[in-house]
């Protein structure tokens, strides 16, 4: 048994030695994509920071991508009213050749994104907004939580 033990012990080290000893990151002759190693040259960057919580940061590269972005604080002074508000963008080439821009805006809208290769809805086919106009209209009022105002409403917020 105690010999038993001691062959386990054996093998199981011999197992993590060859794990070990294999390469940790798989060759582009494995059919891998290998990437490049070459350091992009960074042909242009700023950043600021104000003292009011404002700031400006962005760069350039030399492989086609920009980033700019800006920041500053709605409402200060005013801690329950205070909004983070950034806009900005980032731009880099594609695998096609374009050139992909992405604009951004986050503030107290949430965050809005808008390019030109982003996906958009389809239009609400007509019938559907017809059968829609035809609905009787909700005239219910709602209190800031959401939950309906009013006597004839089947939840008026209470517990």
């Amino acid at each position: 048994m105690f010999f038993n033990m001691i062959q386990i012990i054996v093998l199981y080290s011999v197992v993590v030695g060859i794990v070990q000893a294999l390469p940790q990151y798989p060759s582009s002759q494995q059919g891998y994509q290998s990437y490049p190693t070459t350091p992009v040259p960074i042909l242009n960057q700023n950043a600021e920071l104000n003292p009011d919580g404002s700031y400006r940061h962005g760069f350039q590269s030399g492989n086609g991508i920009s980033v700019e972005e800006q920041g500053t604080i709605k409402n200060k002074g005013s801690p329950d009213n205070e909004i983070n508000s950034v806009q900005g963008y980032f731009s880099y080439p594609g695998l096609d050749g374009a050139q992909y821009t992405l604009t951004y805006t986050s503030d107290e809208r949430g965050f809005i994104a808008q390019g030109s290769h982003l996906p958009t809805s389809p239009p609400i086919p007509e019938e559907i907004l017809k059968v829609l106009d035809s609905q009787p209209k909700d005239n219910t009022e709602y209190d800031e939580r959401g939950f309906p105002i009013g006597s004839n409403s089947a939840f008026n917020g209470r517990a």
